[in-house]
């Protein structure tokens, strides 16, 4: 009996170790299973530092994309104040052109009995001048009720020069050119009653240049014609 009883316990011992034995392989299968999640974990761990790198990335390409935005903002602001300038520099050649584009002469005609004075604007056009329009024609003779009279008196000429003086101040027209024609004994006298009088009392208006034309007599001579041997 006691040999029974002994291998009774053995069986049961036998038992009891393959018990252990199993467990211990459930503990083993759940080592492994354990380090698998672990290796699973890792990789998404990776793969979120992955991400994130990527992220990273892309911030860092939006932050360039505005650097490159920002320094086209700079280029375009920098090419409009070109422009602007260059707008102004157009602004100030066309006001100068403007400026030069039209005069306005004063063209005084001395007759026997009467004097005589046109009010002519000229255009500028690059080098050349050009006749644009009368702008008003003044005499002696409007202040004489009689035809064929001289008109030359200390009236007619107080008249003549407030008319003209008056057109110019009424359009503004300041800045003169002065042409004269003919050359008669009384041209200084009227000269000074019409023109310089009144120009040093309205300091408003400004001559620019002063033209006196002459003209002479042609008697009809010519060159005598040279013979080529």
């Amino acid at each position: 009996m006691i040999i029974i009883n002994n291998n009774i316990y053995e069986v049961e011992i036998n038992l009891d170790d393959e018990e252990l034995n199993l467990d211990k392989e459930e503990i083993n299968l759940n080592k492994e299973e354990i380090n698998l999640d672990e290796e699973e974990i890792n990789l998404y761990e990776e793969e979120i530092n992955l991400d994130e790198e990527e992220i990273n990335l892309d911030e860092e390409e939006i932050n360039l994309d505005e650097e490159e935005i920002n320094f086209y903002r700079e280029n375009i602001n920098f090419n409009e104040e070109k422009i602007n300038l260059d707008k102004e520099e157009i602004n100030l050649d066309k006001e100068e052109i403007n400026l030069d584009e039209e005069f306005i002469i004063l063209y005084i005609l001395f007759k026997k009995n009467n004097i005589f004075i046109t009010i002519v604007k000229f255009i500028k056009y690059f080098e050349f001048f050009t006749f644009s329009t009368i702008l008003k024609s003044f005499s002696c003779g409007l202040s004489s009720k009689f035809k064929n009279t001289n008109k030359l008196s200390l009236h007619s000429y107080i008249q003549l020069s407030l008319s003209f003086i008056m057109f110019l101040l009424n359009n503004n027209l300041i800045t003169v050119h002065l042409l004269l024609k003919n050359n008669k004994k009384y041209e200084k006298y009227a000269l000074l009653n019409v023109i310089l009088i009144p120009v040093y009392q309205y300091k408003f208006l400004k001559l620019l240049s002063i033209y006196h034309y002459i003209p002479y007599s042609y008697n009809g001579c010519r060159l005598k014609k040279r013979r080529f041997v």
